[in-house]
């Protein structure tokens, strides 16, 4: 009998978390920075509105996004931290952390410890992650995910 193993979304995008903190886990992610709201100029040196403002990195001053002007920047590390405040518990441990468009968007992934097997043989992880943005498309968000592990 041929077994056939995958590993679903929830558990394959990013790299392992590695760190017993999440200042540690932020650095070795690539997350160790932090962002800053900043006003938009034209080329002559003139802003450009008072609605919108940019977020950038303050170690590359990258843009990452333009936002409305009632926009607060939530720091990656602050997210990190609440997920190492999460396997504190004990219930949950660090999977992976990653990030898109030069950590515009990072997420922390969280496993439960056990895995669940449903009819004896398809093995289900559990996972936990936290994402947050600062291209201004979302805010903190906390999702419930499954990952097939065996078919």
């Amino acid at each position: 009998m041929m077994m056939n193993t995958r590993q679903e979304a929830w558990g394959s995008f990013g790299t392992d978390a590695i760190g017993e903190t999440a200042e540690e886990v932020c650095k070795n992610g690539g997350l160790d920075f932090t962002a800053e709201l900043q006003t938009l100029y034209d080329v002559r040196g003139t802003a450009l509105t008072y609605k919108h403002k940019g977020v950038f990195r303050t170690d590359t001053q990258e843009c990452l996004g333009v936002v409305g002007k009632t926009y607060n920047v939530a720091q990656h590390i602050t997210v990190a931290q609440l997920a190492h405040r999460l396997t504190q518990t004990k219930l949950l441990n660090w999977g992976k952390v990653g990030s898109i468009n030069n950590g515009a968007k990072a997420w922390f992934n969280l496993e439960l410890p056990d895995e669940i097997v449903i009819n004896g043989k398809e093995t289900i992880q559990t996972h936990l992650t936290l994402m947050n943005s600062h291209d201004g498309s979302s805010g903190i968000r906390v999702i419930l995910g499954l990952s097939l592990i065996h078919i």
